[in-house]
């Protein structure tokens, strides 16, 4: 019942975005939405497809493979923000991961037909975020770390800049971490007027910056469902 719940509003979510995309103008709002790619395909399992450019390849996860697989490119995909809207599916069609330096700047979008009989047929456009030009000076985003593993309950990650390491703190009730790989994108050293950001890639709970003190960053994960789960998330500096 609960996971009926979450894909109904998913799915009405979805159709609100979609229908402002359609029929609502955006340009006060300073941004823009560019049409990158359009897919069709019959689903009958789980499956990740990979987009990187204008490439694209399956990966497939479960039951059977997807069949009678059509798509059409509009511009690369690359680094960047992304919404998809899904325009036709019984099940969940959602953007599993970002391009980041962490998947070597593959968009993920997964493919989720498991609680149906029989394969359906999906169809879903995907459009880029982009800022309009504009006279105002914004400063960009820089990755600075990377992370990800599997998660059960509540851990502390002590990000070290200064040793390029990551320390552990597990919390009462809470099992070890697997899986775990994260990258320092160069030598970095924290400035006291850099604002430090965390963006949750992937991962069903909460994932906080709780703390930062001498070149170091403290990340707090609580997973509060039961059983393990991935998570996955970037830091990164506006300079």
């Amino acid at each position: 019942m609960k996971k009926i719940v979450i894909y109904f509003f998913a799915a009405i979510i979805a159709f609100l975005i979609g229908y402002y995309l359609n029929y609502f103008e955006y340009g006060n709002l300073g941004v823009k939405f560019e049409k990158v790619l359009e897919w069709e395909g019959r689903v009958d399992g789980l499956d990740i497809l990979k987009v990187k450019g204008r490439k694209l390849f399956v990966e497939h996860i479960k039951d059977k493979k997807i069949v009678g697989m059509k798509y059409k490119f509009f511009k690369n995909v690359g680094k960047g923000n992304y919404f998809l809207r899904k325009d036709r599916g019984r099940g969940i069609v959602s953007v599993y991961q970002f391009p980041l330096k962490m998947n070597n700047f593959y968009l993920s979008i997964m493919l989720d037909d498991t609680d149906f009989g029989g394969d359906g047929i999906y169809k879903f456009s995907l459009f880029q975020i982009c800022r309009k030009s504009g006279g105002e000076n914004r400063k960009e985003e820089k990755e600075i770390f990377g992370w990800s593993g599997i998660v059960d309950k509540k851990e502390i990650l002590e990000v070290d800049f200064n040793l390029r390491d990551v320390a552990y703190i597990h919390l009462a009730g809470s099992r070890e971490i697997r899986g775990d790989k994260y990258f320092f994108l160069e030598r970095f050293k924290i400035d006291k007027n850099d604002s430090i950001f965390l963006k949750k890639v992937f991962g069903r709970g909460a994932v906080d910056i709780v703390d930062i003190w001498e070149n170091k960053v403290r990340v707090s994960i609580f997973d509060p469902y039961r059983g393990p789960s991935l998570y996955e998330f970037v830091l990164y500096v506006k300079r």
